[in-house]
């Protein structure tokens, strides 16, 4: 029993040292997510206001139909909140990824 158990232990120090790389991949891949996230979302953000903001002077001068104010809003809004999303779920999951690694 003794043997087993020593052979468990070698072979899970052996998956520590292999999965080592892994993890550091892992984190310069999340670092890499959140930094040029963070770039991505400042412009989408930018963008996102700019349309909302221009459909609520079209709304205010009434120059085009309530339809197309509406899909301006709309489309400002998702083009500020999907990316944020994407970027928050790929950082959590990357950070999922490696605790599960880190528990092996």
């Amino acid at each position: 029993m003794a043997v087993v158990n020593v052979v468990g232990s070698v072979l899970h120090f052996i998956l520590k040292v292999v999965l080592l790389p892994v993890q550091a991949i892992l984190t310069l891949l999340e670092l890499s997510i959140s930094f040029i996230g963070g770039l991505v979302l400042f412009l989408t953000k930018a963008f996102g206001v700019l349309l909302i903001v221009a459909a609520i002077f079209d709304w205010i001068t009434k120059t085009y139909s309530s339809k197309e104010i509406m899909e301006t809003f709309v489309t400002g809004l998702c083009v500020a909140i999907i990316p944020e999303a994407l970027v928050a779920w790929g950082v959590a999951g990357i950070e999922i990824l490696k605790d599960f690694l880190y528990d092996l």
